[in-house]
């Protein structure tokens, strides 16, 4: 699980038998981009989508929402009010409720993306104390940076480390603030991951809590936190550590051996952890010509881990078998996270600032250089096209799907729309065919594999495009973003009426519990369109013995 990423949503609708359905085939909608009328010149930050309304918000406390991504309302701002005090850099949505938080503790929620109310301050009594430079009348005086909705509750954090909760949205409690940093440091917590029921905070200090009520410093800063496989990753300025439950850290790299190397992002794919870095502080000339001070480290288990040369810096992600990582030099491609090779660059342009996103199944790149700002979009991270190129260089800062497109923000107000996906009529299905389990004592511990097949079915009228299964060990028949993933596979289209025969063989590590544990495997198609009905896609086997 990744820190800051977005829920995919998902729909279907009802076409009549009638139709005569022709094979799978359609261009693709994330090619092209449609720029939309946002109404304001403020800088957009942040997107979600919830309760079938896309909600934007931005600098000077701006919310913008749309019903379809096209025609968009300014429902709130506050010009009168500095932008440090209002503008609104995160917005969340969950139980029927967004939430948006910003400069000065600010806390914006409504039921409806309509009709806002500011939950955490009394207006007629705020006021900022220029000599000591905090904010009266209001919750938390400290600028919110961020914030989640998991397990119920809500929970915001930024600056000093702050963090408040609340269950519904409009009921907060403030659960720790460090007034011991510098008032106008850039120190706190940019981000808050979730996962098998405890909360981990990633920036200067990490936080855990089972039940957001108790939160525990329990240990030093860290850049970013992920979850895989029963374990928590960090890594920061010198450090890679782990923990199976985000309380008890091990460093996994001896003090020293890190010099001057920061980490920036960590993941899982394909059965690896995958990290990126950059070299810190002042390096000398000779440093600079035989190190360009950008890293990749990878490892099989979070454990071990070996530290690799890259090209150039950059965010990475992770999605159909595949990394990515968009940075000035290009975009790059690994099935491994070892081995890179440049995917794409626009005519010989290397965008500034380009960040990466995978939500479903895409990749969607977006950066900015001297010539305007592009919007660069893959299925595969291998093929790549240019959706939109913007002359007048308005920098994208955020991506959501909803209502069948994606939806993308940015500075001076732009708002840019992939193209609606449309409704294909291929139904995808799994059911087992076998699973056998043999464990074996070997000094290392019991070793255990699984082995097990698999039916695909389409039991649709129409062709699928390309299907992929994944396959995990769940504690119980739902899935989630924590469950240990075992194998990923990508397989050729599927004709209506017909079924393809999957195999798992997949040996865990040593003393990897198996009793009582399930074996899912999840089906999706590749995005291009969407199915008719996706609550099937989930194949369930176990308990295992």
């Amino acid at each position: 699980m990744n820190i800051s990423t977005h829920k995919c949503v998902f729909a279907v609708a009802f076409i009549s038998a009638l139709i005569l359905f022709p094979v799978f085939s359609f261009a693709d909608p994330i090619d092209n981009w449609t720029l939309r009328q946002s109404g304001t010149t403020r800088d957009l930050y942040k997107v979600t989508y919830g309760d079938g309304k896309f909600v934007a918000v931005g600098g000077y406390g701006v919310i913008l929402s749309s019903p379809d991504g096209v025609n968009w309302t300014n429902v709130y701002s506050d010009d009168s009010i500095h932008a440090e005090f209002c503008g609104l850099g995160a917005v969340a949505y969950g139980n029927g409720v967004f939430v948006a938080v910003g400069g000065g503790g600010t806390i914006m929620t409504s039921t409806d993306g309509i009709d806002w109310t500011k939950t955490n301050s009394d207006p007629a009594l705020a006021y900022r104390d220029p000599v000591n430079n905090v904010i009266h009348g209001v919750l938390s005086s400290h600028d919110l940076w961020g914030i989640v909705y998991a397990n119920d509750t809500f929970v915001a954090y930024g600056k000093q480390c702050v963090i408040l909760t609340s269950p519904d949205g409009f009921t907060w409690t403030e659960k720790f603030a460090d007034d011991s940093f510098f008032q106008g440091s850039g120190y706190g917590i940019n981000g808050v991951a979730y996962a098998d029921g405890i909360f981990v905070t990633q920036g200067d200090r990490i936080f855990a809590s089972q039940d957001t009520n108790d939160w525990t410093q329990t240990a030093g800063g860290s850049n970013a936190v992920t979850y895989a496989n029963n374990l928590f990753v960090a890594g920061g300025r010198q450090s890679i550590r782990t923990s199976p439950d985000g309380i008890t850290w091990t460093e996994r790299y001896p003090y020293g051996t890190l010099y001057k190397v920061e980490m920036d992002q960590i993941l899982f794919g394909n059965g690896s952890f995958v990290a990126s870095a950059h070299r810190f502080g002042k390096s000398s000339e000779r440093e600079r010509k035989h190190d360009p001070g950008f890293y990749m480290f990878t490892s099989p288990d979070g454990i071990t881990w070996k530290k690799r040369k890259a090209q150039a810096p950059g965010g990475i992600v992770y999605g159909n078998c595949r990394f990515v990582t968009a940075n000035s030099m290009g975009v790059y491609g690994s099935s491994n996270g070892v081995n890179w090779k440049k995917a794409f660059s626009v005519d010989g342009r290397y965008p500034t600032g380009a960040q990466a996103v995978f939500c479903h199944n895409a990749f969607i790149v977006t950066g900015i250089d001297i010539f305007g700002s592009i919007i660069a979009t893959s299925r595969d991270g291998i093929n790549w096209n240019v959706g939109f190129d913007d002359p007048q260089g308005n920098g994208i800062d955020a991506v959501v799907y909803g209502a069948h497109s994606f939806v993308a923000v940015g500075a001076d107000g732009i708002i840019l729309q992939s193209d609606e996906i449309p409704q294909a009529q291929f139904d995808l299905a799994g059911q087992w065919n076998s699973v056998n389990v043999v464990c074996r004592d070997t000094p290392a511990g019991e070793i255990c594999k699984i082995s097990a097949k698999l039916d695909v079915q389409n039991i649709g009228p129409q062709d699928s495009s390309a299907v992929f299964v994944k396959f995990y060990l769940s504690r119980d028949t739902e899935y989630n973003e924590w469950d240990v993933l075992l194998l990923e596979k990508k397989i050729k289209k599927i004709k209506a009426g017909k079924a393809l025969k999957v195999s798992l063989s997949k040996k865990l590590t040593p003393d990897a519990v198996i009793s009582g544990q399930y074996l899912l495997a999840v089906l999706d198609g590749d995005g291009i369109a969407w199915e008719l009905d996706k609550s099937n896609n989930i194949a369930v086997m176990g308990p295992l013995q």
